[in-house]
């Protein structure tokens, strides 16, 4: 049976490295609510942002979204745009309508599971829209089956951690020597 929501929707989002959930310091999921953009999509409204990275927290590659903060229902697979280094000291963050989403449930494509085995199968679960036509040959990166749109990923971006000198406040290192500062 195919799901439908309603918007705006409240949820929660995961990042994750390889499909499993980041588990290091400092990590937890960070809410978000997704508003109707029109023409069947949605997307999230504001900037979410996750704490300060305290320790490495690998390739991020997947930001999903969730029924609660912890635990809880998968309810979307998000594959990032690009996969983000989250390093020590980094700020990761999806900006505004940077995570857009299918308002309801959707085919899988043209081939295996809709048309082919499990004929008409649908997403259970909120997916990224297709941000293009793929290859009538099946071949990456320009789709899995014949004609089928790639899927725009999650903008996930990260902001480098603040590099303090010296004493830890801005100004109080000055260079030795005749130079002068300009």
């Amino acid at each position: 049976m195919a799901v439908s929501y309603r918007f705006p929707i409240s949820c929660w989002v995961g990042l994750h490295v390889s499909g499993i959930e980041v588990s290091e310091a400092g990590y937890v999921r960070e809410p978000a609510t997704f508003v109707d953009m029109g023409e069947g999509i949605a997307a999230n409204e504001f900037t979410i942002q996750w704490p300060e990275c305290p320790a490495d927290w690998g390739p991020i590659d997947e930001a999903n979204l969730y029924d609660a903060p912890v635990g809880g229902t998968l309810i979307g697979i998000g594959l990032t745009a690009s996969v983000v280094q989250g390093l020590r000291y980094d700020r990761l963050r999806i900006p505004a309508a940077g995570y857009q989403i299918y308002r309801a449930a959707r085919g899988l494509g043209f081939g295996t599971y809709t048309w082919g085995t499990g004929r008409y199968a649908t997403w259970s679960y909120l997916t990224a829209p297709g941000n293009g036509l793929g290859s009538p040959y099946g071949l990456a990166p320009f789709g899995v089956g014949p004609y089928e749109a790639m899927e725009q990923g999650p903008l996930l971006l990260k902001t480098f951690g603040q590099v303090l000198l010296c004493g830890g406040v801005a100004g109080d290192w000055t260079p030795a020597g005749p130079y002068s500062v300009v």
